[in-house]
């Protein structure tokens, strides 16, 4: 019913949040697995490889999210059949790091999806700046800040205005702070191609 409602050329994912057993994950991509659905995104308990692997020799094209945290699951993941997984900078913890599994995802040749759209301005902002050093194209999920009530540059946030941004301070700071980065550093290279 659903499937018939979204218009034709449209894909859609379906994010099982880790809920499915291995007989659900099957059932399910028999029953709607046809060219709209693009992937079933981390249908099983993380770490369950065991489960990712028989389901992706089904046929099912699956993306992993909550599965992935390191280089070594990124190899489990290519070594089960999966296509695709979703990165996050929250989950690596640098750009740099970042930079290092997007560039190990695609040696792997698995498809990266990108972002976090739970994250805020700042946050979305960095996964940005990583998403245009790496040239990523295609599905980027970088729009968590459209979930927030009011821009932290307002002066408001998540936080409701307790924050106190003073927006030209902000402005002065991010410009020394533009000055301050390393010569022939990544990120002074993604800085020089915004000018």
């Amino acid at each position: 019913e659903i499937l018939a409602a979204v218009p034709r050329g449209v894909k859609i994912r379906i994010d099982a949040n880790q809920a499915y057993g291995l007989r659900e994950a099957v059932g399910l991509w028999e029953a709607v697995g046809g060219a709209q659905v693009e992937f079933l995104e981390q249908p099983f308990a993380k770490g369950r490889w065991d489960l990712t692997r028989r389901l992706a020799r089904s046929g099912a094209r699956i993306l992993l999210d909550e599965s992935i945290w390191s280089e070594r699951d990124l190899e489990r993941a290519a070594e089960a059949g999966v296509g695709q997984v979703k990165l996050k900078l929250f989950k690596l913890a640098s750009p740099r790091r970042s930079v290092r599994m997007i560039e190990r995802a695609r040696r792997l040749g698995l498809g990266v999806i990108w972002g976090n759209g739970f994250s805020g301005e700042i946050g979305n902002w960095h996964e940005l700046l990583v998403a245009r050093l790496c040239r990523l194209s295609g599905a980027l999920e970088c729009n968590g800040y459209l979930r927030l009530s009011s821009s932290i540059l307002d002066g408001g946030s998540v936080l409701r205005g307790r924050l106190g941004v003073d927006r030209e301070k902000l402005g002065r700071h991010v410009l020394a702070r533009r000055e301050a980065v390393l010569p022939g550093s990544a990120v002074e290279r993604l800085l020089e191609d915004s000018r």
